[in-house]
């Protein structure tokens, strides 16, 4: 996951990088032209660009525009014209550089271009005989309603202002195909990253639940073959008690006796037993402790019956040991013989199903268990 972040940052840095370096030389400086045009009392203020190669000088003079004209060529003889000119000049269908020679044909002191193509740059190619200016289509347009509201003479006053470093970053065709294989690519590998992950997930997902499954069954089968009994107060400790509900065991309560030889309620361990498959006491495993077998591709197999039977006859050896013997002692240290007898040989048999990684932990609960008996 980190090197995936890693990876998609690294890309977005040398994207801005390789466009910051192809923009670099399409950055342009320019001088800002205050223009104030009078007409009667009227008065417009409007902003220009002097020419890259313009003279950046102040000019004043009276402004003259001629509606059809394109200024591309000499047209005769123009009457009303003053000694000082400043021509209004729209964009196209010459170059910058014949317009202005045509102007200063007719001796203007300044001109000034409306530029209809937004798009469209201003060079005068080595223009040093007059001052050029260049205003956007919108201030053209104002400028052209106002000489044409009234007959009366436009005066123009054209002064330098600022100079201004152009922050408008123009980006090349290659930048733009850069960046766009550039963000396919890095959508491909994020949806591959992305599906990747999700079916990982989902498998994980499957072989833990079809996991979780398999150990359901396992532990209801070997909770099915556990052995039950009734509690009874004079066999057992009046102070025993069920370490799942912490309350002490009641005549006639029927208990659960674990492989482990605790003995908790029927009602308290199975549910804690479906779950956790351990004894709460000591953590012995009883699927372990049962033989149970947790193949990967092959259903749960349980030795259930053969651990219960090695139990049972285990008991009935020593039962009939015990038939078979002379009573050379009193009946209670008999009695008292027996018991540890048959206590000896259940802590042998419940050791036996015990695995190796938890036997000893299992031994020492045992002989707990077993001292209480």
């Amino acid at each position: 996951m980190n090197d995936f972040f890693i990876w998609f940052f690294s890309i977005v840095y040398l994207v801005n990088v390789f466009c910051e370096t192809s923009s670099l030389d399409d950055r342009t400086t320019y001088t800002q032209a205050i223009l104030d045009f009078f007409k009667s009392e009227k008065k417009l203020s409007l902003y220009g660009k002097y020419g890259n190669d313009s003279p950046k000088l102040p000019r004043n003079g009276q402004l003259f525009y001629l509606k059809n004209q394109l200024w591309c060529s000499s047209f005769g003889k123009i009457n009303n014209m003053g000694n000082s000119k400043v021509i209004l000049i729209p964009v196209g269908n010459c170059t910058f550089q014949t317009k202005i020679e045509v102007a200063v044909a007719y001796n203007a002191t300044a001109v000034i271009f409306i530029n209809n193509y937004n798009d469209e740059p201003f060079y005068e190619d080595n223009n040093e005989k007059i001052v050029s200016v260049i205003i956007s289509k919108e201030n053209g347009d104002k400028l052209t309603r106002l000489y044409y509201d009234y007959d009366e003479k436009i005066d123009c006053n054209i002064n330098p202002g600022t100079h201004y470093v152009d922050k408008r970053w123009k980006v090349s065709k290659t930048s733009v195909l850069f960046v766009l294989v550039s963000f396919i690519l890095l959508m491909c590998i994020s949806l591959a990253w992305l599906v990747f992950y999700y079916v990982q997930r989902f498998r994980h997902i499957y072989h833990s639940d079809r996991k979780e499954k398999q150990l359901l069954t396992a532990a209801k089968k070997a909770i099915s073959k556990l052995k039950t009994l009734p509690f009874s107060a004079a066999t057992h400790e009046e102070d025993d008690t069920c370490a799942v509900c912490l309350e002490s065991y009641k005549d006639g309560e029927t208990l659960r006796e674990l492989p482990c030889i605790h003995l908790f309620h029927k009602s308290c361990i199975d549910p804690w037993l479906l779950y956790h498959r351990t004894c709460p006491m000591c953590k012995s495993n009883i699927l372990k402790s049962l033989g149970v077998e947790l193949p990967d591709s092959m259903p749960l197999s349980i030795n259930v019956e053969a651990a219960s039977g090695e139990m049972n006859t285990i008991q009935s050896h020593v039962e009939r040991q015990n038939d078979e013997r002379e009573p050379s002692v009193p009946p209670q240290a008999w009695s008292e013989q027996e018991s540890n007898c048959y206590s000896s040989c259940l802590l042998f048999s419940a050791s036996s199903l015990v695995s190796d990684t938890e036997s000893d932990r299992s031994t020492a609960a045992l002989v707990t268990s077993v001292a209480r008996v």
